[in-house]
């Protein structure tokens, strides 16, 4: 805590990097993962305090050891050739998935301030990952318009242009097997909100009109929103428009409209009744209004 206080309080030029990309895995650390169960329950049994409360960490170590002093020598030799293996190569995908969510949005505030300050490179970054669900989610990272003389880079491309491409390249399929979910927004910045909002009604206009690279026609939707969808997923104090044209207001609102009917999960978070073919025809959706399983997020990391 001390040390943290001191990084962020002592004079700018002074400061020194905090950010480790890996880290070398030792046994306790190793056990710790594979048996944290073990380790919790122990620490509750014997002290009464439960995961989560302030006093865990002052436990850990002691529990830790005591749990390693119980290992044969067989279950430490093992333990010795995956601290080798999670060092030398990489941990599981569990793992890696904890790493993401605790430390991935330091990485990515880091990584672009680093390029640009040591090599004068810009870096927009896109991202696909699985989380500790097994849920796979998608995002971007754009922090070029605080690092110098330029824009944001979705204020210069459409994001609805690279979506559709990046969705091909990472090879999921979500699209196929069910709806995607919004993750939470808070901290998140006001154009990766926008691109937010794009990626949510551009996949759900595919799921209706059952094709992957089919237009959304944002003109049409402006101006005929009832045509396209049931006021019950909009809100009646938000006029949508075309995504790059929402205010921070009308984004925010919007996502935590749809994210707080997802987590209710009271029907669908949110659904196209009908889509227009390239013959300007109106044509309804292929899915019913049951929703599918969710697979694929939609979030910033």
């Amino acid at each position: 805590m001390y040390k943290m206080w001191l990084f962020n309080n002592k004079k700018k030029k002074e400061r020194k990097d905090m950010i480790k990309y890996g880290r070398k895995w030792t046994p306790r650390m190793v056990v710790y993962q594979q048996k944290c169960g073990e380790v919790l329950k122990r620490i509750e049994d014997e002290s009464g305090v439960k995961p989560g409360d302030p006093g865990m960490f002052k436990h850990y170590q002691a529990a830790v050891k005591r749990v390693m002093a119980e290992l044969d020598d067989d279950e430490l030799e093992k333990v010795k050739e995956t601290v080798e293996e999670w060092s030398n190569n990489c941990p599981p995908p569990e793992i890696q998935a904890q790493v993401t969510r605790k430390k991935g949005p330091a990485y990515m505030e880091h990584f672009p301030n680093k390029m640009w300050r040591q090599c004068r490179m810009r870096v927009f970054v896109m991202l696909a990952w699985k989380n500790e669900k097994g849920e796979v989610l998608f995002g971007m990272h754009n922090d070029n318009e605080a690092l110098g003389d330029r824009d944001s880079f979705m204020k210069m491309k459409d994001w609805e242009d690279i979506e559709p491409v990046w969705q091909e390249c990472r090879g999921m399929g979500w699209r196929s097997s069910g709806m995607p979910l919004l993750l939470d927004i808070t901290d998140t910045k006001l154009e990766e909100k926008k691109a937010m909002v794009r990626a949510f009604l551009t996949s759900h206009y595919w799921i209706c009109s059952g094709k992957d690279k089919a237009v959304v026609p944002w003109s049409a939707i402006v101006h005929s929103q009832d045509d396209f969808m049931a006021q019950v997923y909009l809100l009646a104090d938000v006029d949508l428009k075309e995504p790059s044209k929402l205010q921070n207001w009308d984004t925010t609102a919007l996502l935590q409209f749809w994210h707080a009917r997802q987590e209710r999960g009271e029907g669908p978070t949110f659904l196209f009744k009908a889509w227009k073919n390239t013959d300007g025809d109106m044509v309804p959706s292929v899915i019913s209004g049951k929703s599918p399983s969710p697979q694929a997020c939609i979030g910033r990391k």
